[in-house]
């Protein structure tokens, strides 16, 4: 068999498992297939099955002292902060957050997300506006009252697009005006005062050199009410986190303060209830210019078990703009007599966005197949409640109001899961076509 026909071979066997991603018979073929297109053309296969996709590997000899890789080590003040994976990673994103919109997720299939986390006044608010180039509502006490998804999606049009969607609605704003956009929606999703909500709010920001990201920003941590805030404000707070921390699909960016002790950090104690060794959770250290000395020993120590690693960053001061926080930024660590000593693969929001954006391709790529087998059980469910050998809701002639409205809602719910399989189908069509990511 030539290998062009070992490469349908083994298109055809990836079709297969997209449909039932357990098939022994499929896996078995897809590895024999692979096995002899890869003797024909004298390389080895690029993958061994389907559940092994790996987009972008990363492993911790991308952040040692000797590692030379340039589009790993960026220096902060000549790098844009956006990947150069930034066109493969997109279409990534756009699959998860389609199948957001398609509502998945209330048929409790879990998606890949970077969840932001840190107790108050840790920084985590600038470093998201570091991130994104733009401002975010600050003030005392809770600033981020209903978890905000952050989609930043690079854009070559030097006029940034930005808008908010939330209640079924789609608010377009810009630079200027998103601090007091982002206040006002959130007035009306959580109320007027200091309450909160778990109902999220979505702003989307499409700028040139942003890194393509999507991640779920949630309050910041605090144990004593301010006035106007209920008396179980960390209560409410906690659950949320918890909520969104818990999933195994959900990556944790754990925002610390360099001032204070890790192990101290409640966002630590939260994340480590659910991530005990610390394999999906990432820190990033703010402030680094306010506490200097001992840093570099306590991210080597790495008491709290990090597990992805720290990334230590300076915080935006005043009216600095963007651009000039990232030159003082890179002066700080490059010449800093403590800071100096850490590692260059370890600082800098260039390097923290270079992380998150890697992380993140890597998380969605492995939750891709359990997506698909997750969507065609809710699919068999379904379809077998509305229809099933002919007895189900479908086949009833005279029907109360509730048995109308159910039905009306299986078959809502077959028409998105149906579309949500072909979303994914779509994608992992696209990354079988492209291992050379």
């Amino acid at each position: 068999m030539g290998r062009h026909n070992y490469d349908d071979a083994v298109s055809s066997y990836k079709r297969g498992l997209l449909i039932d991603p357990s098939n022994e018979a499929l896996i078995s073929g897809l590895a024999d297939a692979e096995a002899a297109s890869a003797r024909s053309s004298g390389s080895p296969p690029v993958v061994d099955s389907v559940s092994q996709l790996n987009l972008l590997k990363i492993n911790n000899e991308d952040y040692e002292e000797e590692e030379e890789d340039k589009s790993i080590v960026v220096s902060a003040h000549n790098a844009p902060i956006v990947s150069s994976y930034n066109d493969k990673i997109r279409p990534l994103l756009d699959t998860i957050d389609r199948l957001r919109h398609l509502k998945v997720m209330q048929e409790g299939i879990q998606l890949p997300t970077i969840v932001v986390v840190g107790d108050q006044s840790s920084g985590k608010s600038s470093v998201l506006e570091s991130l994104a180039g733009i401002s975010l509502p600050r003030g005392q006490g809770v600033c981020t009252r209903v978890p905000l998804i952050m989609r930043l999606q690079n854009h070559p049009n030097p006029n940034p697009e930005i808008f908010l969607e939330f209640n079924g609605k789609t608010v377009p704003t810009d630079e200027e005006n998103i601090s007091d956009a982002i206040s006002l929606a959130t007035e009306e999703i959580a109320g007027k005062g200091k309450g909160i909500s778990n109902k999220p709010l979505t702003l989307v920001v499409k700028k040139n050199g942003v890194p393509d990201l999507t991640m779920v920003d949630l309050p910041g941590i605090t144990r004593v009410p301010v006035h106007g805030q209920p008396d179980d404000i960390y209560e409410q707070i906690s659950k949320i986190i918890m909520e969104f921390i818990t999933p195994e699909e959900s990556i944790i960016l754990n925002v610390l303060s360099a001032s204070v002790d890790f192990s101290t950090c409640e966002s630590i104690r939260m994340s480590q209830k659910v991530d005990k060794t610390g394999q999906r959770t990432l820190a990033v250290v703010t402030k680094a210019d306010k506490s200097p000395e001992g840093l570099l020993e306590k991210v080597t120590a790495d008491d709290v078990s990090i597990g992805l690693g720290y990334v230590c960053v300076r915080n935006r001061i005043g009216d600095e703009s963007y651009e000039e926080a990232r030159v003082e930024e890179a002066r700080l660590f490059d010449t800093h007599r403590h800071l100096s000593k850490i590692n260059k693969s370890i600082v800098g929001i260039p390097v923290l966005a270079e992380r998150l954006v890697k992380i993140q391709a890597t998380i969605i790529v492995k939750c891709l197949p359990g997506i698909v087998t997750k969507i065609n059980e809710k699919l068999t469910a379904n379809v077998e409640e509305l229809n099933p050998k002919g007895n189900g809701l479908e086949n009833i002639l005279e029907e109360s109001p509730s048995v109308a409205g159910r039905r009306h809602k299986l078959k809502n719910n077959i028409e998105l899961l149906r579309e949500s399989k072909d979303v994914v189908a779509n994608i992992m069509d696209m990354i079988s076509d492209n291992f050379d990511y």
